[in-house]
């Protein structure tokens, strides 16, 4: 006879909450609506001399969303690049406390003293 072991749990993995861009210019208008915003790329820092892409996609209301960024366990450093201006971001994740594994974002901290509201998990950021 043969005596096969199921685990009645079954396997899951929650994933981070996407991040969303709102890139306005210091009277509001959206960047990316106007089309003065006309390229733009998210690099994050995989050691002191590589870099790697990371996907952004235009929403169908102009923001960017940035998916699967906070997947790990710690901070990582990031760059957007456009044809305005760029700015550098810290994501600051850790494991959630569920019976499921995954990550949550715990924060993004913006430098160069952009200007930034939050709303939730979106961030409107004044480019000049």
């Amino acid at each position: 006879m043969i005596t096969a072991f199921v685990s009645c749990k079954e396997d899951c993995y929650s994933a981070p909450e996407s991040v969303f861009f709102k890139l306005v210019d210091a009277s509001g208008n959206n960047l990316l609506e106007n089309g003065t915003l006309t390229f733009y790329t998210i690099q994050m820092e995989v050691n002191s001399t590589t870099t790697t892409n990371i996907t952004a996609t235009k929403t169908t209301d102009n923001r960017l969303e940035l998916t699967k960024v906070g997947d790990f366990n710690g901070e990582r450093n990031y760059r957007l690049y456009s044809n305005i201006d760029f700015f550098d971001f810290k994501i600051k994740a850790s494991p959630i406390t569920t019976d499921c594994e995954g990550y949550k974002i715990d924060s993004v901290v913006f430098e160069n003293n952009l200007p930034v509201s939050q709303s939730g998990n979106e961030y409107t950021i004044t480019l000049d």
